[in-house]
């Protein structure tokens, strides 16, 4: 499941959203895949308690939040356009328990190397 934040982000009681938010970026694989329109509900049936919020945040970067919400892990991946490559930049946080990046990282590969089939 994916949503469109244009206001505060909602509140998970399991987890400190300022805890993700503080968690310090650290360089990331930049997974295309993340900002393709059928990737949210691939992501729902390959990892069914991980819900994926995006926030397009002023200065030209977005933010995807993804939050496993049967342990409260949670990532906090940042994407930016370097002005001087032309490539895409992503970043990478975690707080609560760790694997949960790489839980994505696996189901997007998946899906890409299936032929990102809709069922």
């Amino acid at each position: 499941m994916t949503a469109q934040l244009d206001h505060p982000r909602t509140e998970f009681p399991t987890l400190d959203l300022a805890e993700l938010d503080q968690a310090p970026l650290r360089p990331a694989i930049y997974l295309r895949t993340v900002e393709h329109h059928g990737f949210p509900r691939a992501l729902a049936c390959m990892l069914p308690s991980v819900v994926h919020a995006v926030r397009h945040v002023a200065g030209g970067h977005d933010e995807h939040e993804f939050i496993d919400t049967r342990d409260g892990a949670a990532v906090r991946l940042v994407l930016r356009m370097d002005v001087h490559t032309h490539e895409v930049r992503a970043q990478v946080a975690e707080s609560g328990p760790f694997g949960l990046w790489d839980r994505i990282v696996v189901a997007a590969s998946t899906w890409d190397r299936e032929g990102r089939p809709q069922d």
